[in-house]
């Protein structure tokens, strides 16, 4: 059995700045956060042989129920701890047996093409913001506490 990596694709979130994951606030450093950059793809193809026909279909038939064995026969996740915890999805596309001239010397193939997809994530230091409001008529600096909702201002001055 073998794995033949493929070419994999970049997929941004979009224009503008990319969106902060809020539940990683201080959680892999104190002042951090995780910002998502986008998802990465890619096609991975198995290869395995086999010496018989019965041999190469029982792995190919082994290996993609093993890919299936999710209770929603949807993609397998598999947590990535080296990377922040994120999950990676794994999930079969097709299969393919292949009869090639290596046929009579006892050699026979099979392709399982899986897809790959991880979301990609940078971490960033985050300052806490620390509003205030100058009130120009009067010259006083008003602290704004982030829990505190003002509806409106009124200054009535000279």
């Amino acid at each position: 059995m073998g794995d033949l990596p493929g070419r994999g694709t970049f997929e941004p979130t979009g224009l503008g700045p990319p969106p902060v994951l809020e539940e990683s606030w201080n959680v892999y450093a104190p002042g951090t956060v995780l910002v998502l950059l986008g998802e990465y793809s890619e096609q991975i193809t198995v290869e395995v042989w086999g010496s018989h026909r019965a041999e190469r279909r029982a792995l190919l038939t082994g290996i993609a129920r093993g890919l299936r064995a999710s209770s929603d026969t949807y993609p397998i996740r598999i947590r990535l701890p080296e990377h922040y915890d994120r999950t990676a999805e794994f999930w079969l596309e097709a299969g393919q047996h292949i009869d090639d001239p290596d046929v009579v010397r006892g050699r026979r193939r099979g392709h399982l093409f899986v897809n790959m997809r991880a979301s990609e994530v940078q971490l960033v230091n985050v300052v806490t913001m620390r509003p205030y409001v100058m009130l120009a008529a009067c010259g006083v600096e008003v602290a704004v506490d982030g829990s505190d909702t003002v509806a409106s201002v009124e200054v009535s001055g000279p």
